[in-house]
């Protein structure tokens, strides 16, 4: 029996073994490997490490990002919650929208954009955010949790098409004899 704490070690076989080698003989890395960030790296970045609130690194507006735009593999969402409001939204005095924001790892959030930025007398920042997808609508003085960054579909390193993939060969004597269909 395997006990906890135990490592498990699968040999995938002498095929398996030669086409990972000659990948890592003859891995290049794509075009632009250097621009690439992943959302979640952006994301972990703007969260501070000693609780689930965000930190206050500014991110930047629709302007900023002409002259510095964020890199092409990722997109900000807003929190989906948001797209369901039929009234105005001022988050930076109302608690109970903080409550409302907390993302899940099945929320995929709705397209939007950031049109500015403030940043209030406690060096906190605030945003105005348009969501376009839908029933288009402004938001005012949203805090940081209203949005996040995603990545855009096939832009992750599995999507790749300099991945390394190949069957793992798994020999039949492993398997006893009652587990073969004969």
């Amino acid at each position: 029996d395997i006990q906890k704490g135990e490592e498990l070690f699968l040999n995938y076989g002498q095929e398996w073994e030669d086409a990972w080698n000659n990948h890592v003989r003859h891995w290049k890395p794509v075009d632009d490997a250097h621009e690439y960030q992943s959302a979640s790296v952006l994301n972990e970045l703007l969260i501070s490490s000693d609780n689930d609130d965000y930190s206050e690194s500014p991110i930047r507006d629709i302007y900023e990002q002409q002259d510095d735009p964020y890199p092409s593999n990722v997109e900000i969402k807003c929190h989906p919650w948001l797209s369901q409001q039929n009234h105005i939204l001022q988050q930076h005095d109302d608690k109970s929208v903080d409550s409302k924001l907390k993302w899940t790892l099945e929320e995929e959030g709705r397209e939007c954009s950031i049109e500015a930025r403030y940043e209030q007398d406690d060096g906190t920042f605030l945003y105005d955010l348009h969501i376009r997808e839908g029933f288009a609508k402004m938001l005012y003085g949203m805090k940081r949790n209203s949005f996040r960054f995603f990545d855009l579909p096939y832009t992750r390193d599995h999507n790749l098409k300099n991945a390394f993939r190949h069957e793992i060969g798994i020999p039949d004597d492993i398997f006893p004899a009652e587990w073969k269909n004969v």
